[in-house]
């Protein structure tokens, strides 16, 4: 796992190198970065960014909290002890379900930090699934950077590349194919990669 502080040092020598006459800022060049190869490993549906997720939404309730890391789920989720999952619901659906109450809720929408579910539970309930983790921005050199434990080149051409034509790069096509290159270069080389790409996210 590398730091930020030894991507630090290696930016400022090919700063120099390169003739370039200043650097990017780091922790900003840094979570640009990551921030695209997350959403690249999101769209291949990579175990790398999976958690497991575990809910509990209190009996006569309907609202339960989210992981801080939460950024969709990758499987849909499900009632703890069913084996059929929940179904995202219509929004013009939700008056339908206004003070019913059910043992176990078949509908499920997504809030900007809870899951909902529909009809209200009548009992407590945990609702499990894979979600994908959105990881944690570095601010300050001691902070460990995400994914650099199998993506360090990646990360590495990332920065020099926004090192050399700015952060704005980060947003351009070019940039995005260039990481979506370098990640697929990577895992087809790794012993045990499941590319799996779901049909749709919720």
């Amino acid at each position: 796992m590398a730091i930020v502080k030894d991507l630090l040092e290696e930016v400022a020598h090919e700063t120099k190198r390169a003739k370039i006459d200043s650097a990017v800022n780091i922790f900003q060049a840094i979570n640009n970065v990551i921030s695209t190869i997350f959403l690249e490993l999101q769209k291949r549906g990579s175990d790398t960014i999976k958690g497991s997720l575990a809910v509990t939404i209190t009996g006569g309730e309907n609202l339960g909290a989210l992981p801080e890391d939460f950024a969709g789920f990758m499987t849909r989720p499900y009632v703890s002890g069913q084996r059929k999952p929940l179904v995202p619901i219509n929004p013009e659906d939700k008056l339908m379900y206004d003070g019913q109450t059910t043992q176990i809720p078949k509908l499920f929408d997504l809030l900007d930090t809870e899951i909902q579910v529909f009809p209200v539970p009548d009992q407590d309930i945990t609702i499990k699934g894979d979600y994908a983790k959105r990881p944690v921005d570095v601010a300050a050199i001691t902070d460990t950077v995400p994914y650099s434990d199998k993506f360090l080149s990646t990360i590495r051409n990332g920065i020099f590349l926004l090192n050399k034509y700015g952060l704005s790069y980060s947003a351009t096509n070019e940039f995005n194919s260039e990481m979506a290159k370098n990640l697929s270069d990577t895992l087809v080389h790794r012993k045990g990669y499941r590319h799996r790409v779901p049909t749709s996210y919720y």
